[in-house]
């Protein structure tokens, strides 16, 4: 009699198997809050307390310097003897870490968790193999580097190569470079979707728009922001929080009464309804996403 082939296994049951509720026998580094394109939970209520949220007494938290947010080594890697599906490994525990296999791709990463999203860097150093699995994130920016964006194992797609200024807005997939020639980093947005109906894409440096501006409040979820020494910049987000990672540059934050210097590596929030200013030191580069938008922003069917 004949057998008919395995069904393909969907985002939605891979990302389970990784979240613990599968085969693997290693814990995925939990993130916080995460949802598929569709909307729906990736994560069962039993695992859902298993995700960080920020720490009590600083739900207002608006400032995390690189030097102090926590670091993890994590090692990723794919058994192609596995079924499809099934392969897919990570190690996100010391003692996991320790035990992967000497092919396994290994890494740092720093984590920024805020009250209304979080962010987290990924380090893959040059001449070590560099592979990740797409799970939670809403976006990913390239910072440095660059690595080919696959389709998940058994699935169908094109790969595509991604580089330093390339952003991918829910994403899926792997990304991978065996040999890389330099280091790979790339900043993961855990964030919820600001844009109701939203499609995946790809935006590449060249179709990019880099921001010099006084106001960076527009119409778009993630932005580069270049602020030059000569001029100052404000800000009063008025739809969302605003997530900011400085890639580059130091500059001086003043929101209120409350001044704070920050240099690349570090993390900023804005608040909704608040109003900050800024002042770099040097040329300062950012990386802006909108986090956790106010429902009343936000007319029905209509994209912000």
């Amino acid at each position: 009699m004949a057998h008919s082939p395995p069904d393909k296994p969907d985002r939605r049951t891979l990302l389970r198997n990784l979240a613990g509720l599968g085969a693997l026998p290693v814990a995925l580094p939990v993130i916080r809050r995460a949802l598929d394109n569709t909307g729906g939970s990736l994560i069962s209520t039993a695992h859902a307390a298993d995700f960080p949220a920020t720490p009590a007494g600083q739900g207002d938290i608006s400032h995390i310097p690189g030097a102090s947010a926590p670091s993890s080594r994590i090692a990723e890697w794919y058994d192609s003897t596995q079924t499809p599906g099934n392969g897919y490994s990570i190690a996100a525990t010391p003692a996991g870490f320790e035990k992967a296999p000497a092919t396994a791709s290994r890494y740092e990463t720093r984590l920024y968790v805020f009250s209304s999203g979080t962010l987290r860097t990924l380090r893959f150093k040059k001449d070590v193999p560099s592979f990740h699995l797409i799970t939670f994130e809403t976006m990913i920016y390239v910072l440095s580097g660059t690595a080919i964006l696959a389709p998940l194992d058994n699935h169908p797609g094109t790969p595509l190569t991604v580089a330093a200024g390339d952003a991918l807005f829910l994403p899926s997939g792997v990304l991978k470079n065996p040999r890389p020639s330099e280091e790979l980093v790339i900043l993961q947005c855990f964030v919820e979707r600001t844009v109701r109906n939203a499609q995946k894409s790809v935006v590449t440096s060249k179709q990019a728009n880099t921001l010099d501006a006084v106001d960076w409040q527009v119409k778009s979820k993630l932005r580069i922001i270049t602020l030059n020494k000569a001029r100052s910049a404000r800000v009063a987000p008025k739809r969302a929080d605003i997530l900011l990672y400085v890639a580059k540059g130091k500059a001086r934050r003043t929101d209120g009464n409350h001044l704070v210097q920050v240099v690349a590596g570090d993390c900023v929030r804005e608040k909704i309804g608040g109003t900050a200013s800024w002042e770099p030191l040097e040329e300062t580069t950012l990386v802006a996403i909108d986090a956790r938008l106010d429902p009343a922003m936000l007319p029905p069917d209509q994209n912000v």
